[in-house]
């Protein structure tokens, strides 16, 4: 049985407010029961989640910093000192160990909106590490400071390893949790229904990245307009997520449900001074506030972010390969090709010996073709037809045998 539409007069008075939002408004122990995906409607996980991280960094990092003193022990030397005095070995690595583990929680390697998905996690942690050791050398340079290699050669890369591994089984560690519903941050979208509902498909898409839209809000009257909103006899929803008010009811809303994160998504209602009101708002709660702008299927290396002044604008690059990128595709193809033509020999001779055998004329078909900015190319394939295919056409045409296609030639009979 279909569900039932509001109509547009009846809707508009319904959202007037956030009382007249919703027939009733769900508790929190009747939101989670309602959805079970949330999880969690308690205290933050993240914050035990980081925390378990920065002891497998810790241990893993102690680890690496021990192999030290295994491969090569030596001394620190400073000209800086009165006298030729030496820094304990032992002191210099323990000095690094805590600038290590300082250094990855300064670049929000164990930030909640990194940790479980993508590859920022992994990237802010090749940065801390590489930004230390590349510190620590202009130091030892400045200073005439004598580092052993051994902290290059040994500490940096195998710490740096181990850390990418445990990153990666922690990271395994949490999908099998959200996969049972656990370890999952709960989000409230504000918008127009229809942009609530782009992202609660776009979410849905990647459930491991552990988002669940629980609640929307969306605005009084104007954003209803050519969205069907569901009315299924309790509260009004967009697709399945109880619209729980409007735009002005997002901050206490957040405190009674315990949200993580606030989307807001497309809405000409709530503009860039409604997003610094509600910043403010959300400042002393550990919920996160998130833009998500209506970009989709758009990947990811061709998105940069400009701030000019107090607006941060989105450039979205042309999907073309330019520069390097252009030079790796070239040299792609021409290696693969190459390799896949003396891989692929024997079978293109095959080929070649049963159009020669089967049929009288040249073992190759050559044509003219169109390529990118309308310039043309010598195009070579095996030939699939008789060797005059092209000098029959006209007379193909005249007796019927035309498919009627308008770009290319096709038969719609067999020619007798």
């Amino acid at each position: 049985m279909s569900t039932p539409r509001v109509e547009l007069p009846a809707l508009q008075s319904r959202v007037a407010d956030s009382a007249a939002a919703m027939r009733h408004v769900p508790d929190a122990a009747e939101l989670e029961r309602s959805i079970p995906s949330a999880g969690r409607l308690s205290a933050p996980w993240t914050a035990r989640y980081a925390r378990r991280l920065a002891v497998s960094d810790a241990i893993v990092i102690l680890l690496a910093a021990s192999l030290v003193h295994v491969v090569h022990v030596g001394t620190l030397k400073s000209r800086l000192t009165v006298t030729s005095a030496q820094v304990p070995f032992l002191g210099l690595t323990i000095g690094l160990v805590i600038a290590w583990l300082l250094a990855l929680g300064w670049a929000g390697s164990r930030a909640p909106e990194v940790v479980g998905h993508g590859v920022d996690e992994y990237k802010r942690l090749v940065q801390a590490t590489v930004a230390l050791f590349g510190i620590a050398g202009i130091a030892a340079f400045l200073f005439d400071l004598d580092l052993p290699r051994s902290y290059v050669l040994v500490m940096m890369p195998v710490g740096l390893v181990a850390l990418l591994g445990s990153r990666l089984m922690w990271r395994m560690w949490l999908r099998r949790r959200r996969d049972r519903g656990k370890y999952l941050s709960t989000v409230l979208a504000a918008g127009s229904p229809d942009a609530v509902n782009d992202l609660i498909d776009e979410l849905r898409r990647f459930p491991r990245a552990g988002y669940v839209v629980v609640g929307a809000c969306v605005a009084k009257d104007s954003s209803m307009l050519g969205f069907a909103v569901e009315d299924s006899g309790g509260p009004l929803t967009v697709g399945d997520v109880p619209i729980l008010g409007t735009f002005s009811d997002i901050a206490d809303l957040t405190a009674k449900y315990a949200i993580d994160t606030v989307a807001v998504t497309a809405s000409p209602e709530f503009g860039p001074r409604a997003v610094r009101k509600l910043s403010w708002q959300l400042e002393s709660s550990h919920t996160r506030l998130v833009l998500a702008p209506a970009l989709t299927d758009i990947a990811g290396p061709r998105i940069h972010t400009q701030p000019i002044g107090g607006l941060p604008l989105i450039h979205v690059d042309r999907p073309t390969y330019r520069g390097a990128n252009q030079a790796l595709k070239k040299t792609f193809d021409l290696v693969g090709s190459a390799v896949l033509t003396i891989f692929l020999a024997p079978l293109l001779l095959a080929v070649a010996l049963a159009i020669k055998i089967t049929s009288p004329g040249p073992v190759f078909f050559r044509q003219e073709r169109i390529g990118i900015d309308g310039n043309s190319f010598r195009m070579i394939k095996f030939r699939s037809m008789v060797a005059d295919a092209e000098a029959r056409l006209a007379a193909l045409k005249a007796r019927g045998h035309d498919r009627g296609n308008d770009v290319l030639f096709k038969i719609a009979t067999t020619p007798g």
